[in-house]
């Protein structure tokens, strides 16, 4: 059984009354440490009450569900669709939403096929100024690649006087450094 937990957690207090006089025998602390947990819950209920997990469940789910407004169902419900994979398109979605709000959202699945083109159209845009971009990095990086060898092969005595220099350097810290330690 699937609980929404945004319910659980806004209206927990509520929640636990109603727990409470279900289930009188489990303790404040033994419905504390669940922390909304409805499945640990529900393994107390039914260690202390032999109740069976179906009984329970139904029970917790009517609870929770007196807390429940339509608009969280509806959501809560294309949530697990989506994840479950049995929506496949935004335009599933729109229709899934107007059949459970019982056809009032006539103007939206307009609106939501607009947004859906707006939003493929953005995503192709965002990907071709990508694509632009890491050109643009990658022949810089060329040119500077090309540049260096060129300089190493036109001036090879400046460029080991670099390096030596850049070798002494290195070596001088790391001399500085393991004589610090000790």
């Amino acid at each position: 059984m699937k609980f929404n937990e945004n319910t659980i957690k806004g209206k927990w207090l509520e929640i636990k009354g109603e727990i409470q006089k279900s289930w009188g025998k489990l303790t404040d602390d033994e419905i504390d440490k669940a922390q909304g947990d409805l499945k640990s819950l529900g393994g107390l209920i039914q260690q202390k009450y032999g109740e069976s997990q179906d009984s329970y469940n139904k029970k917790l789910s009517d609870i929770v569900d007196r807390f429940e407004t339509k608009k969280e169902k509806v959501v809560e419900n294309i949530k697990e669709k989506l994840k479950s994979g049995k929506v496949d398109r935004m335009s599933s979605v729109v229709a899934e939403t107007a059949s459970m709000s019982n056809g009032s959202t006539q103007g939206i699945e307009g609106k939501m096929a607009n947004l859906e083109k707006r939003l493929e159209r953005m995503s192709h845009e965002a990907g071709e100024k990508l694509g632009e971009m890491v050109s643009e990095v990658k022949g810089s990086a060329v040119d500077s690649v090309k540049r260096s060898r060129e300089y190493v092969q036109d001036h090879p005595g400046k460029c080991v006087a670099i390096e030596a220099a850049a070798g002494l350097v290195a070596g001088a810290l790391l001399s500085y450094a393991l004589r610090r330690k000790s």
